[in-house]
């Protein structure tokens, strides 16, 4: 079993990439296409379990079209409503339709 890490940082780029990818209808799977990483390692990164890198944020940049800072703020800052999102089966196309700006904040 993979350590968990407890930097706010790692934490707070995981939990903000999960509400991208909810906001964008996105899985883990074609997140690590377009990164050029196993859907394994992605999964592990949203665990805590494998560090972030400045490669990785680069890239959700472009992926997710916000500022590569968003990925840092405190998700309370940035989200409205609750922070952390619905059930991992759900998405847009589950009828899951809170706007997500990132930019807005």
């Amino acid at each position: 079993m993979a350590v968990v890490k407890e930097d706010p940082d790692q934490i707070n780029i995981s939990r903000n990439v999960r509400l991208l990818l909810v906001r964008d209808g996105m899985s883990q799977q074609e997140l690590g296409e377009r990164l050029g990483i196993k859907q394994t390692n992605i999964s592990g990164r949203l665990r805590g379990a494998i560090d972030w890198t400045i490669k990785d944020l680069t890239g959700m940049s472009e992926v997710f079209e916000v500022p590569i800072d968003v990925f840092l703020k405190d998700p309370k800052q940035l989200w409205p409503g609750p922070v952390e999102p619905p059930s991992r089966r759900r998405s847009k196309k589950a009828g899951y339709t809170r706007q997500l700006d990132p930019k807005a904040a």
